[in-house]
């Protein structure tokens, strides 16, 4: 249960930072998530741990605990201000 309250805070967290740009917040589904991660419009930042990741994940998010020291290099450069 708690896996899935993070992976829905995650999935919150991910699209308030792809529609912060535009001044707008809705909400968005697994379907939608996926194709805005594959357009490159969102990147998912796992934050529960490698342990948790290993278990399970979204495909394409990125592991924090495993990747915190190159995070900057994994991120879309021109989402970096």
């Amino acid at each position: 249960m708690n896996k899935i309250i993070a992976l829905l805070c995650l999935t919150a967290v991910a699209v308030f930072s792809a529609q912060a740009m535009d001044k707008k917040i809705g909400n968005i589904n697994h379907e939608d998530l996926k194709k805005a991660m594959a357009d490159g419009k969102v990147t998912l930042i796992d934050v529960n741990g490698s342990d948790s990741f290993k278990e399970g994940h979204i495909p394409g998010a990125i592991d924090f605990s495993a990747q915190k020291a190159d995070l900057a290099k994994l991120l879309p450069k021109e989402r970096m201000r």
